[in-house]
């Protein structure tokens, strides 16, 4: 700077190029957003934060508060299909669909061979809602088509009572395991607000009850029909739990040539 004549350090720009570039950060519009959540206390106590994807940061709180307070997220741009998805191979996927190939296993092998690098349960998910499509025209004997894809963006979030947040993925599924009893009025209250808005939290905490109740009374001559319940609720999770706990129970009695006793 002396050689240019400025009467400046260059620690001095430096700083000032940087508070300029942090300004400007502030004020640009978040295009790509990640949520994460974390836990201060497992089932009591959770954290929320807003990533900004494209740069790499966390938004500043004032954002979150902003951010928390719409009824409805904003309207963003769409990011393009990755080969982690298997949106990213749909075409081939409706194709094989309606040539009658669905089973999962062989899907999966048929898109790992054309670039799929994503998961089996990400799979899974895409297929299930394609037959939950395919049983809801069943069941109302309509024409209509059937639409591979059903995205959940439309859903509306559901809210805590008490303090007006949303109700977080890592919250629901902790309060979906815990019995009533155990509960305390705030969380009493959420699953009650999560019960009337979600039939699917309904559906899962009724399984998981029942099952809880089979384990906790070790008499598994109810455990048939809860399987069958579990692989007909149209739930990704609760059936693929209860096709390895169904094949698992047929590999112990064709081995022992007895039922065994998953409870004791």
């Amino acid at each position: 700077m002396r050689r240019l004549g400025m009467p400046i350090s260059d620690d001095t720009i430096l700083r000032q190029r940087k508070r300029d570039a942090a300004r400007a950060h502030r004020d640009a519009t978040i295009r790509v957003v990640g949520i994460d959540d974390w836990s201060w206390r497992r089932s009591w106590r959770y954290g929320t934060m807003i990533v900004d994807l494209e740069r790499r940061s966390v938004v500043g709180r004032r954002s979150i508060a902003k951010w928390v307070t719409f009824e409805t997220p904003p309207d963003r741009q769409k990011s393009a299909l990755k080969p982690t998805s298997p949106l990213y191979l749909e075409e081939f996927l409706a194709a094989c669909w309606k040539e009658g190939n669905r089973c999962g296993r062989h899907l999966f092998h048929d898109i790992k061979q054309r670039g799929y690098r994503g998961s089996f349960s990400n799979l899974e998910r895409l297929l299930a809602s394609w037959r939950r499509a395919e049983r809801s025209v069943k069941d109302s004997a309509s024409p209509a088509p059937i639409i591979p894809r059903q995205p959940l963006r439309d859903a509306v979030p559901i809210r805590d009572p008490e303090t007006g947040h949303v109700i977080s993925p890592v919250v629901a599924g902790a309060l979906c395991l815990k019995p009533r009893n155990l509960l305390t009025i705030s969380q009493a209250r959420r699953v009650d607000a999560l019960k009337q808005g979600s039939p699917e939290f309904a559906s899962m905490h009724s399984l998981a009850m029942r099952f809880r109740g089979i384990v906790r009374s070790r008499y598994p001559g109810k455990l048939d029909s809860w399987i069958d319940d579990a692989l007909n609720s149209g739930l990704v999770a609760i059936e693929r739990f209860a096709r390895v706990l169904h094949r698992d129970l047929d590999a112990v009695e064709q081995r022992s040539g007895g039922r065994p006793n998953p409870t004791a």
